[in-house]
């Protein structure tokens, strides 16, 4: 009955937004609370796609939901075919919920090539700024003099940074890491690459 009564509220949350208006406090409170909404809606809105009906979005979506609680294991590999938007899910909103609710928390995005690790950081910036995460989660705020492509900061002294897998980063720590696409297609199979 409770996760009944939570889908037709998301029902009409959704409804709500696309007639232009506001969001309602059981919106926030629902794409607060649920990282499966929260996936959902950040995916409606930057891709136009929707995560029901799509089975493995559910369960990597239930994983990481999983992590963020506690309640699994504090490391998950991913592996899913290209253009199956792991890096959306796993990467930019899960990195985007977590920090929502760590302002103070520091996230690092590892990949093999800088260009794909800044844009992962521009586009969690890029849900920073919309305006209905702004409504979710209204205390967090990116901090404007340190709001760099590939690297920002929160008002809280928390943020997101993008290196490279060759990146020397000792001394610097991090709450949430995460690696995606560490190794370029190219080399997967190259020993002096791993």
């Amino acid at each position: 009955n409770r996760l009944r009564r939570t889908k037709n509220i998301a029902g009409i949350c959704r409804i709500q937004l696309r007639k232009g208006i506001t969001m309602k406090p059981e919106s926030q409170i629902l794409y607060r609370e649920h990282f499966f909404f929260l996936a959902d809606k950040a995916l409606r809105e930057t891709k136009g796609i929707s995560i029901k009906n799509q089975p493995y979005l559910e369960v990597t979506r239930l994983k990481l939901t999983k992590i963020f609680l506690g309640e699994s294991s504090r490391r998950l590999v991913i592996n899913e075919p290209p253009r199956h938007l792991k890096t959306w899910l796993s990467s930019i909103i899960f990195a985007s919920y977590f920090l929502g609710h760590n302002p103070k928390k520091d996230v690092l995005i590892v990949c093999h090539d800088e260009d794909l690790a800044t844009q992962i950081v521009d586009e969690i910036r890029g849900i920073f700024r919309s305006k209905w995460f702004k409504a979710v989660f209204p205390e967090v705020k990116i901090k404007a003099d340190h709001s760099r492509s590939g690297d920002f900061r929160t008002t809280r002294g928390g943020g997101v940074k993008a290196i490279t897998i060759n990146t020397k980063h000792a001394g610097r720590g991090a709450d949430l890491l995460i690696f995606d696409d560490v190794v370029d297609i190219p080399d997967w199979n190259d020993d002096d690459h791993m």
